[in-house]
């Protein structure tokens, strides 16, 4: 069995090991707890979206 490795997957591990890090940003910046998710996805949303083309 082949396994086929993206071009993406690079940035996509080191966004994922970011995760924890931005928990916290948001976490100190959103009043609202019930939003700190939403941001959280929205920001790494944004982040996929706007990806260099070559790392």
């Amino acid at each position: 069995m082949f396994v086929t490795h993206s071009p993406d997957e690079p940035f996509a591990d080191a966004l994922l090991a970011q995760t924890s890090w931005l928990r916290a940003l948001v976490r100190s910046l959103v009043e609202d707890s019930g939003r700190i998710d939403d941001v959280c996805q929205s920001t790494m949303l944004q982040a996929w979206r706007y990806r260099p083309q070559k790392l």
